[in-house]
């Protein structure tokens, strides 16, 4: 099963929530730094479903607030959203990967690039 999902890291919690879309977002308390907010949304997917977390891939989106994610062992809903979901982000992922993941890394860099960025060099 393939799920689109959006980040919020240093959240106050660990949490999964489904959207009325489709999509799903993932509150984790892990920082944005060195892959520790992706470590910490796939120990929170495989929680939340009852997999494994070897079951778990990010596709997409590793560098980014918004992911794809394939869990492998859960099988998808027939006719809901979130199987349509799913199926355009495969169709997206698959026709032009490479340029889907330079834009979402240079969203993310630009986005990152606002009053955030100053907040956080700081810090380090």
């Amino acid at each position: 099963m393939r799920i689109l999902l959006r980040v919020i890291p240093r959240a106050r919690r660990n949490a999964v929530e489904a959207v009325s879309d489709g999509t799903y977002k993932v509150h984790v308390t892990a920082p944005p730094v060195d892959g520790e907010a992706n470590e910490s949304v796939i120990k929170a997917l495989s929680a939340h479903f009852g997999v494994p977390k070897s079951k778990i891939n990010i596709l997409s989106g590793a560098t980014g607030r918004d992911k794809v994610v394939e869990i492998q062992g859960v099988e998808q809903p027939s006719g809901s959203s979130e199987a349509a979901a799913a199926s355009e982000a495969k169709d997206n992922s698959s026709s032009s990967s490479s340029s889907s993941s330079s834009s979402s890394s240079s969203s993310s860099s630009s986005s990152s690039s606002s009053g955030k960025s100053g907040k956080q060099g700081k810090r380090k």
